[in-house]
């Protein structure tokens, strides 16, 4: 049986139920199979949606027209809720609402609303057309709420956001243009609440791009795996440069490719730093080249995904040092490396380290901030009694850079090795 809705609004009571007969019985309406929207027309249900198999065909809905809830909705049927030919607004106008079921939901266009009412997913779900925000927040679990239109103004809000409290839940977005797409993520947790990323495709290619807000301290982030398989804690501890402090409030998980990334925070937060989680080194390592643009409103903080970055992203603050003064090369991935800043921008640099007797013992050209305390050359080559091999015994250790050979200036100066 199917149940057609003219042009005349149609209110119902506590329950929308897609069954096996049509019924209004106990404030409720009960299904055969597909029920149609049409067009101008308009179809509010006061209570929760339900939406049912019927003698094992799916239910679902074809929403041309207007479809509002202020109840929860759950999908149990086997299909998708809405049909794929589908071209209105569902509009979740309730105050805190739970969207869940056994089934991904595919809504044609979503408009949420509702003064900071939450609208919490337990499904995956995926809009077609447009994401009107509003003022509500979509809470997407550990779940991904997929927007499928590449066109950069499908998403529209005023202070609305995506929050995800748990580790795996993403908003996604796909791109078809070297235009800016915008995700609004965010957290009730933040003060002024989001914290959004700007990405910019570097091609016209069809692409689908993740991002999500994690409010938390990520040595604290013990959900997952992420969506590449990327599991926490982070510990803020482990950490490779020149970083005074990691931001402890909030870190993002952005999986993109061939784009510009821009993270967006509010001017009174101060960072001069972007670090990624290595997952093979199990550290934070600064993200080289990066660019903050701190005379905007809000301030970012930018990077390139051409080269390959965890989906760990962290904002930081770097100390005025230009190199590390004390390195502990145990493999234990704090300190076990000689840094020099912003040593991997450059392609032909030179560094050169020596020993206390002025030996040189280490040379390198185009240096990626590697050297762990073994010795390439010199006497330490030849006097085998030091305990950890061709590593160097601890003690201070002199060095010369330069950033290229034309460079006058030469960075120089002692730093210790310690086990």
């Amino acid at each position: 049986m199917h149940f057609r809705l003219n042009k005349t609004p149609y209110y119902i009571g506590l329950y929308f139920l897609i069954h096996s007969h049509l019924s209004f019985g106990q404030a409720g309406l009960t299904n055969a199979g597909i029920i149609h929207v049409q067009e101008e027309a308009i179809l509010c249900v006061k209570g929760d949606v339900m939406i049912k198999n019927a003698n094992s065909i799916p239910g679902i809905i074809e929403n041309n027209g207007r479809f509002g809830i202020e109840g929860n909705l759950d999908n149990l049927s086997a299909g998708n809720a809405f049909s794929n030919n589908s071209y209105g607004k569902v509009e979740l106008i309730g105050e805190d609402q739970l969207i869940q079921g056994v089934s991904k939901i595919n809504f044609p266009t979503l408009l949420t609303n509702g003064n900071h009412s939450n609208k919490e997913f337990f499904v995956d779900a995926s809009i077609k057309d447009s994401l009107l925000l509003k003022d509500a927040i979509i809470e997407t679990n550990d779940n991904t709420i997929t927007l499928e239109n590449t066109d950069v103004n499908a998403i529209q809000f005023d202070v609305g956001f995506i929050s995800s409290n748990s580790y795996g839940g993403y908003f996604e977005r796909f791109t078809n243009s070297t235009n800016e797409y915008i995700f609004p993520v965010g957290s009730t947790v933040l003060s002024d609440y989001r914290r959004s990323v700007s990405i910019l495709p570097n091609d016209n290619q069809v692409s689908t791009h993740k991002v999500r807000l994690a409010s938390i301290d990520a040595s604290d982030e013990l959900l997952g795996p992420g969506a590449t398989g990327l599991e926490g804690p982070f510990p803020l501890n482990q950490v490779n440069g020149f970083v005074e402090e990691l931001n402890s409030s909030f870190y993002h998980n952005i999986i993109s490719s061939n784009a510009i990334v821009s993270i967006l925070y509010p001017t009174y937060e101060e960072f001069d730093a972007l670090y990624s989680w290595k997952e093979d080194k199990a550290v934070w390592q600064e993200i080289q080249p990066s660019n903050f643009d701190i005379d905007s409103d809000p301030n970012s903080a930018q990077y390139n995904t051409d080269n390959t970055y965890s989906e760990a992203i962290i904002l930081g603050k770097n100390s005025d040092e230009l190199y590390t003064q004390l390195i502990t090369p145990n493999n234990d991935d704090a300190n076990d490396s000689f840094y020099i800043k912003e040593a991997e921008s450059y392609e032909d640099d030179h560094l050169e380290i020596f020993n206390r007797w002025g030996s040189k013992i280490y040379e390198t050209r185009g240096y990626n901030n590697d050297w762990n305390g073994e010795a390439d050359q010199g006497l330490i080559l030849v006097q085998k009694e030091f305990e950890n091999g061709n590593k160097v015994p601890a003690g201070a250790y002199f060095f010369q850079y330069k950033r290229d050979e034309s460079q006058k200036d030469v960075l120089s100066g002692y730093f210790h090795v310690q086990y």
